[in-house]
């Protein structure tokens, strides 16, 4: 188990182990609660925290794998 707090600085990864950035927030939207994942040299982009998108949370590793589609980077 783990708080929203807990996955702030988490860097976001695919299942292939490629790093897109670090969790700067956790955003509670009225829809979802949503991942602000800021990236080097890019604008931040946002995860929302659902089955289809996190594949995978290991706060002991400080990585959040992410399910990658076409549109959310």
């Amino acid at each position: 188990y783990y708080f929203f707090d807990d996955l702030k600085g988490c860097s976001i990864i695919d299942d292939h182990r490629n790093t897109y950035g670090v969790v700067k927030e956790v955003e509670e939207f009225p829809a979802q609660i949503t991942l602000r994942v800021s990236r080097k040299g890019g604008k931040d982009f946002f995860v929302p925290f659902v089955k289809a998108f996190i594949i995978d949370v290991n706060i002991d590793k400080k990585e959040i794998t992410i399910n990658v589609v076409e549109g959310l980077l």
